[in-house]
């Protein structure tokens, strides 16, 4: 499959964030809002790792992947990775951070209650920490 033909799987398309190595779109398919993310280093041990993790639990505040897999991107002569997964409406940890935004002691204590509550998941799963924060701050 190339890039054109996984964009047309969907409806309502648009761009909403652009990256390093990511592009992330907000799009319509199967009558649910989902994430749409493009990344460019289809090889990436780290991105695999962390889809592989992804798919594999079911913990609140981590979007579910519906699908991933990879493109062909004609554009930069090849293949690229996406990942399709559930939508989640709002701004990123990092986003919100990064535009000067600080927490009060009652949302720090909620951050931080929510982060200690994925970490246990994921270590009873034998999973890292690491791969949590990369999800979480993107």
């Amino acid at each position: 499959m190339d890039i054109i033909e996984l964009k047309n799987r969907f409806t309502d398309v648009k761009k909403i964030k652009k990256g390093g190595q990511k592009i992330v779109y907000k799009a319509t398919y199967d009558d649910k809002t989902i994430a749409l993310k493009i990344i460019s280093d289809a090889s990436d041990p780290r991105v695999l790792q962390e889809i592989d993790v992804v798919k594999n639990i079911k913990i609140n505040n981590i979007p579910n992947i519906i699908e991933s897999g990879k493109a062909y991107d004609a554009s930069i002569n090849e293949y690229v990775l996406y990942i399709i997964e559930e939508y989640i409406e709002g701004i990123s940890l990092r986003d919100w951070l990064n535009s000067g935004n600080r927490f009060n002691l009652s949302m720090a204590y909620g951050v931080l209650s929510t982060l200690i509550d994925i970490e246990v998941e994921l270590e009873i799963r034998g999973n890292f920490i690491e791969i949590l924060t990369r999800i979480i701050l993107f």
